[in-house]
């Protein structure tokens, strides 16, 4: 007696889950819909808070928007500019380099935009050059043997910068599995 009045129960259960499950696809689905329709009037906003002289507005604006529309490259540069603009204190010039970085891999033919990560990278000190001209990651390397991203004497700064030998340091570097070289760094480690 038990098992027919446990059949229905797990009927009803399985179809209320599913009815559920597609009420919550729905949602999420109109959701995403509304707001790619609503991601122009972002841009909208940061025109016309950066037109009134709110830069903050303007960035914080084309970083929600950016958040939607990742793959937008002039709104990335545009981004970082009006990052680099607004941010003038030591402490946030990381965070302006990082977007720079970003703009730049959505606009690789850029050269506004690799001088100006160029000069980011010189600003911040992220940069160590042998006296043969190799590039290396970062001054607590010491010696190009240990690692180098290649011969700036021979392919200059922004091929190096670019290069895939570089893009694979700064990917790792970001990942939970860093660099072989960083692992036992007292600087990246913070025990400096």
């Amino acid at each position: 007696m038990n098992s027919h009045n446990e059949k229905p129960k797990v009927r009803f259960l399985v179809g209320f889950m599913t009815v559920l499950d597609l009420c919550r696809g729905g949602i999420h689905l109109l959701h995403r819909v509304q707001m790619g329709r609503n991601a122009s009037s972002l841009l909208d906003r940061a025109r016309s808070a950066e037109a009134g002289g709110n830069l903050l507005r303007a960035e914080e604006s084309l970083s929600l928007y950016l958040g939607l529309k990742r793959e937008d490259s002039s709104a990335w540069t545009w981004y970082a500019r009006l990052t680099d603009e607004r941010t003038k204190e030591k402490r946030g010039r990381e965070r302006v380099f990082l977007v720079n970085e970003e703009a730049l891999r959505k606009n690789p033919d850029d050269r506004k935009l690799e001088r100006r990560c160029a000069e980011l990278a010189i600003e911040l000190e992220r940069h160590n050059i042998s006296y043969q001209g190799l590039a290396m990651p970062c001054c607590m390397v010491a010696t190009p043997d240990r690692i180098q991203l290649g011969s700036m004497a021979e392919r200059g700064a922004p091929a190096i910068w670019n290069g895939p030998d570089c893009q694979a340091f700064r990917d790792q570097l970001s990942s939970d599995h860093p660099p072989e070289v960083c692992r036992s760094c007292s600087i990246y480690s913070g025990t400096f």
